[in-house]
């Protein structure tokens, strides 16, 4: 089906992106969406076991909804690490409380639907490393949150 209406996707036929450049994360992603089609992006991952794609984080602006298609893992939450599971479905909230970081605890590839709904720009918080990206346009910039200056400084 043509791109500016109804599309049906399936991993077979979408080439995945591979990223593995930090030794505890590695994932295959199946961008079904892109930047800029709509009011959200959705993708199906696959990571290995023992891998996770992102560190702990959460956005500012957007929401994410996961389902665990396959395998097993832990999703990291503020209130402590749960189990999940093929048809879990795990949603995000914006803000500390929606922070999160899915990690495949199984012997098995951990398969699971990512739906983001889309803020641009965004501000990320890595409140684990004190980092913080902020994305606007496609470009991501990030900074230590101790680097905080006045607001008048240098002008």
């Amino acid at each position: 089906m043509g791109q500016t209406g109804i599309r049906i996707m399936n991993t077979n036929t979408v080439a995945p992106s591979h990223r593995c450049e930090h030794g505890p994360y590695e994932y295959y992603k199946y961008a079904m969406t892109s930047r800029g089609e709509g009011q959200c992006t959705v993708a199906v991952y696959a990571l290995p076991p023992g891998k996770a794609n992102y560190p702990y984080h959460y956005h500012m602006g957007s929401e994410e909804i996961f389902y665990i298609i396959g395998g097993r893992g832990t999703m990291e939450t503020p209130e402590g690490d749960e189990s999940v599971k093929a048809g879990d479905v795990v949603v995000c909230p914006a803000g500390p409380e929606g922070a999160h970081r899915l990690v495949n605890t199984g012997g098995e590839t951990l398969t699971y639907l990512d739906c983001d709904t889309l803020s641009d720009p965004e501000v990320v918080f890595y409140p684990r490393s004190e980092k913080v990206g902020i994305t606007a346009g496609g470009r991501a910039r990030f900074y230590r949150t101790g680097d905080d200056v006045g607001y008048y400084e240098g002008e």
